[in-house]
């Protein structure tokens, strides 16, 4: 795979050590609805050393050169060890700096509202995240709030502020590199503020059933490891793990241990989640942090929230749901597609691509991501050169062949590292592909996908 060329000359290379909004912008590129934008060139030495290091030992990577992003903030190397730690399998990290930050805000607006009463939780949530004396880990969030002083929790995900509809404030990313090893290596972040609209929109917190209070914070989860988001369910499931244990072997929470209840989520379908979220209920779950895809959260919120009074935050599902299956006890963590269809978008006319062609996963999420990252190259004054969907478990050479026929100057990959497997595979065969830069949504820039591409040899 070969170095990104660069058509735009604004955005040749990124040589400063920060490079702002003109980056992004260098191509006429459109507000739209992201409000703030920034990209910050990072230190070589900042990356993960634990990522960096790939599964390709002699340095022929078939991947080395593809550039992508990843929803979050950086992930340091002592935040992936503890990890690793919880759960030694595994492979992908996503989604698991959002639910150990849910799970510390959790704890934290229980001490804020001095109950483990759900509604009072949700009442606190903004407060500890936002206003106060930054601090980035519990023992001294809690410090402060004990103290009755406001805190602002700025956690492993970056930034973490809700607005009044449920979602965060800022989204964070990080730009990732593959290398030579088919390591993961960090090469810039982008800060983007929430929709507008979103920011707008505030459930009533006053209806409903409350759900009574015993002294004692219990979380579950509901977090079933099915694709295409099993990995992400797996991060999720150690992030929150490795928050409780942390929490408890600080001071707990109200003076007690917080309970983490075992995770039984089942298989994703209906029958199986709403078995699921009933059981949480059952048990006495005050929060719970789950919801993998917006089939999950539809079944379970309703149960949760709806009806129960539970506080929900998921930290993988970024679908907003309608105030009457939740009345304002649910909030979200992750990126919303329609921003990071944009940010990918805006992206590779940053890395100078004005004519990229998609290759896609069939799937709900990935397809989401297609209209914004579109968006964001035509109002960059590019155009896409054409698309395909990938189906790992078929031929896909006539559907690339006819993608290369159109001429694009990259390729972009959405979807998972399985699709991508098949994409890149397909591509390496085809003369014309082996030659185009790649680029790729969240999904795909894992250790699994640069192990099953291989070498170039």
């Amino acid at each position: 795979m070969h170095a990104m060329h660069s058509p735009c000359s604004a955005a040749r290379t990124l040589a400063s050590a920060t490079v702002a909004l003109a980056l992004l912008t260098s191509c006429a590129i459109g507000s739209r609805s992201v409000a703030k934008e920034k990209l910050n060139e990072l230190p070589a030495e900042s990356s993960s050393q634990t990522e960096a290091q790939g599964p390709i030992t002699d340095g022929t990577s078939a991947v080395n050169g593809m550039v992508g992003i990843r929803p979050g903030a950086r992930v340091t190397d002592s935040f992936i060890q503890q990890l690793l730690e919880v759960d030694s399998s595994l492979t992908s990290f996503i989604g698991a700096p959002e639910a150990y930050d849910a799970t510390i805000v959790i704890a934290l607006a229980a001490e804020a509202a001095r109950t483990d009463a759900p509604r009072r939780i949700a009442e606190q949530l903004r407060s500890v995240t936002e206003g106060g004396t930054a601090c980035v880990s519990y023992r001294r969030c809690r410090n402060w709030i004990l103290k009755n002083a406001d805190a602002d929790y700025d956690g492993i995900s970056g930034q973490l502020s809700f607005v009044p509809s449920g979602t965060v404030r800022e989204f964070q990313f990080t730009k990732l590199q593959f290398n030579k090893s088919g390591g993961i290596e960090e090469a810039g972040s982008l800060a983007v503020n929430s929709d507008e609209d979103e920011v707008t929109k505030a459930p009533n917190l006053d209806l409903g059933t409350w759900a009574q209070p015993d002294g004692v914070l219990t979380l579950g989860t509901l977090l079933p490891q099915v694709e295409p988001n099993s990995d992400r369910a797996r991060a999720a499931l150690a992030g929150v793990t490795l928050a409780v244990r942390q929490i408890n072997e600080e001071f707990g929470t109200l003076g007690n241990k917080v309970v983490l209840l075992p995770d039984a989520s089942g298989d994703g379908t209906p029958g199986s989640t709403q078995a699921a979220a009933n059981t949480l209920v059952d048990l006495g779950a005050d929060a719970v942090i789950g919801g993998t895809d917006a089939a999950v959260t539809e079944v379970a919120l309703p149960v949760i929230s709806g009806i129960a009074g539970r506080l929900f935050i998921s930290p993988v599902d970024p679908a907003p749901q309608p105030a009457e299956r939740h009345h304002g006890l649910f909030f979200r963590c992750s990126v919303p597609p329609t921003i990071e269809g944009l940010v990918l978008g805006r992206l590779a006319l940053a890395e100078g691509f004005v004519r990229p062609a998609l290759l896609i996963a069939n799937n709900a999420e990935s397809l989401q991501l297609v209209t914004p990252f579109s968006t964001a190259i035509t109002e960059g004054g590019g155009s896409i050169a054409g698309q395909a969907i990938i189906d790992p478990a078929a031929s896909n050479t006539q559907a690339i062949a006819d993608m290369l026929a159109a001429g694009p100057d990259a390729v972009v990959i959405i979807g998972n590292s399985k699709v991508a497997t098949a994409a890149v595979l397909e591509l390496l065969n085809a003369e014309a592909g082996a030659r185009l830069p790649i680029l790729g949504s969240a999904g795909t820039m894992t250790r699994d996908f640069a192990q099953a591409v291989g070498s170039t040899r």
